[in-house]
C-alpha cells in the first residue's frame, strides 16, 4: 500500500494521549488521537476532512468540510496511531467527522481490521449523529458475525432544540433515530449508546434533561453517555455544572436507563472529546514540505 498520509505534528499529553496531525497527498489536514483506558489502548479515528454535521460543541466544526477519507487512509491512520504495538486496542470511529456519511470506507476499512487484525482488535465503535442512510448501514451491520457498538449522537430533545446543536439533524429527525434504534436492537438484541453533552445555557435546564431521559426509556437497550464538554480555542460555549449531570443520571435511573459520564483523555492538548481539528498546520508548514 502506498503512504497516502504525512504526520506533521505529534503532541503528548501527561496522561499518555497522543495526537497526530496528518497531511494527505492532496493536502488536507485532519487530526486523530490515541489514549489509555487503564492499561487498554483506544484508537480515536477520524473518517472525514472536516464535518459535514457542523455540531455547535466540537471544534471541526470550524474546519471547512474537504472530502471523505478513503479506506486506505483510514487503515494507515489507525497503523500510525497503534504505533505496530504488540497490544490489543479499540478502534474508536469518534473523531472528526461522522463516519455513516463516509459509510462506504468506513466499513471497507473495519472488514480489514476484523480479518487482519483479528487478533489486536478488541472493539469497534461506530459513531453518528444521524442520517438518511442509516436504516441501510444498520440493515448491513445486523447481518455481520463481529457487530460494532453503535453509538448516537443525541444531545438535545425535541428537534427544534437538537437542530441548534447538530444543524443537519433538519434532515433527519428523532423520530427517525427512535425508529431505526428499534430497529436495529429489535435485530440484533444489542445495546446502543447515546450521547449527550450538557451545555451551559443550551441543554441543561431541568425540563430539557427530562424530555432527553423520558426519549431513551422507549429503547430498551439503551446506555446513556453523558459527554462533558471540552473547550476549545474560539467557543464562546461553555460546560452544564456537574450538578447538571448528576440531576440527569438521577433522571435516568428514575426512568430505568442506564447512564455513565464518559471521562475526557487528552484535554490538555486539545486531543479530548469534540477538541479535533487539524486546519491550522497548515498553510505554513505544509509550504515547507
Amino acid at each position: 500500500m502506498d503512504e497516502l498520509l504525512q504526520v506533521a505534528n505529534a503532541t503528548h499529553d501527561n496522561d499518555g494521549t497522543v495526537k497526530l496531525q496528518f497531511i494527505t497527498s492532496d493536502g488536507g489536514s485532519f487530526e486523530s488521537s490515541s489514549f489509555y483506558v487503564g492499561r487498554h489502548l483506544n484508537i480515536c479515528c477520524s473518517t472525514q476532512i472536516g464535518c459535514v454535521n457542523k455540531c455547535l460543541h466540537c471544534a471541526s466544526r470550524e474546519v471547512p468540510f474537504l472530502r471523505n477519507l478513503t479506506s486506505e487512509e483510514l487503515i494507515q491512520q489507525i497503523a500510525f496511531l497503534s504505533d505496530k504495538r504488540n497490544e490489543t486496542f479499540d478502534i474508536l470511529f469518534l473523531g472528526m467527522g461522522d463516519p455513516f456519511v463516509n459509510f462506504q470506507n468506513v466499513f471497507a476499512a473495519y472488514t480489514y481490521f476484523c480479518k487482519e487484525g483479528a487478533t489486536q482488535i478488541e472493539d469497534v465503535l461506530l459513531c453518528t449523529s444521524g442520517m438518511s442512510n442509516n436504516r441501510a448501514v444498520l440493515q448491513l451491520l445486523s447481518h455481520e458475525p463481529q457487530r460494532p457498538n453503535i453509538v448516537f449522537s443525541v444531545h438535545a430533545v425535541p428537534d427544534t432544540l437538537r437542530q441548534k446543536i447538530i444543524p443537519h439533524t433538519l434532515l433527519y429527525n428523532l423520530d427517525s433515530m427512535k425508529k431505526d434504534i428499534l430497529f436495529y436492537t429489535a435485530k440484533t438484541d444489542d445495546y446502543v449508546f447515546v450521547n449527550y453533552t450538557p451545555l451551559l445555557n443550551i441543554n441543561d435546564k431541568p425540563e430539557q434533561l427530562k424530555d432527553f431521559a423520558l426519549w431513551c426509556r422507549d429503547i430498551h437497550n439503551c446506555i446513556v453517555r453523558i459527554i462533558p464538554f471540552n473547550t476549545w480555542q474560539g467557543t464562546a460555549l461553555s460546560p452544564a455544572s456537574n450538578r447538571t449531570i448528576e440531576d440527569l443520571i438521577d433522571l435516568c435511573k428514575d426512568y430505568g436507563v442506564r447512564a455513565d459520564v464518559r471521562p475526557s483523555y487528552g484535554t490538555a492538548i486539545n486531543a479530548g472529546c469534540g477538541q479535533l481539528r487539524g486546519d491550522k498546520v497548515r498553510r505554513e508548514q505544509r509550504n515547507e514540505m
